[in-house]
């Protein structure tokens, strides 16, 4: 199992911030923006946002239905990647107003 190295963790990382995205996209090589475009999503690495206990393997995914990038973190026993927007309700049956 891959194990992260916190001396190459990026500082200051906020995943729900649009510029943090607009930068990870911009570093990504040409090969990850293939698959990208190819699977829907791509792994960035491991981040530690703040707030969190442990860094974890975060991921671009384009979302479908809202038509946009985002980053997200497996979710679920089943690590799925998802876009927490679209895909929780339709997945959990819940209704997030």
């Amino acid at each position: 199992m891959e194990t992260p190295n916190s001396a190459v963790l990026p500082p200051e990382f906020d995943y729900r911030d649009f510029n943090t995205l607009r930068e990870e996209l911009e570093r990504l090589p040409w090969w990850k923006r293939f698959l990208l475009h190819e699977r829907g999503y791509v792994s960035i690495g491991y981040r530690q946002p703040k707030g969190f206990r442990a860094p974890m393997k975060f991921f671009i995914l384009f979302c479908k239905k809202g038509d946009h990038y985002l980053l997200t973190y497996p979710h679920g026993h089943d690590g799925r990647i998802e876009c927490a927007e679209h895909d929780f309700p339709r997945i959990h049956g819940a209704t997030m107003n």
